[in-house]
């Protein structure tokens, strides 16, 4: 308990340094290696490379959804990934949802719009 306080670390956290210590020597300790990129299946030069395929392919008239795109990524890597992976990666890369706005930004104003609903026609021309 007095070396936890010393150094700033929970007891836990020192059990397992020592643990790797008498495993590996200085060197488990000096060479751990945690967090990073270790847990993706591709380097960011073969994601890049993968998107623009992905890009490439779309700009020659082929219809690009996430669906199909996520299918090719589990072909590309040769095994099963989980789609919040994959999100991940688009948004690591500055890719976004493309979607209609859900109204014209130079639509009228709703009484415009009333007023123009309750015009009284006669014989085709407006009073």
């Amino acid at each position: 308990m007095a070396i936890s306080q010393l150094v700033g670390y929970s007891h836990q956290t020192i059990a397992n340094q020592v643990k790797k210590y008498l495993e590996k020597g200085l060197e488990g300790i000096v060479q751990d290696r945690r967090g990073g990129r270790q847990r993706f299946y591709l380097s960011v030069e073969e994601e890049k490379e993968f998107l623009n395929e992905q890009l490439s392919a779309s700009l020659e008239g082929e219809f690009l959804t996430v669906d199909k795109m996520f299918t090719a990524y589990q072909e590309k890597v040769g095994r099963k990934t989980t789609r919040e992976g994959f999100y991940a990666l688009l948004k690591r890369h500055g890719w976004r949802k493309v979607s209609p706005r859900p109204e014209h930004p130079k639509k009228a104003d709703a009484e415009t719009i009333l007023a123009s609903k309750n015009k009284i026609f006669i014989s085709g021309k407006s009073e």
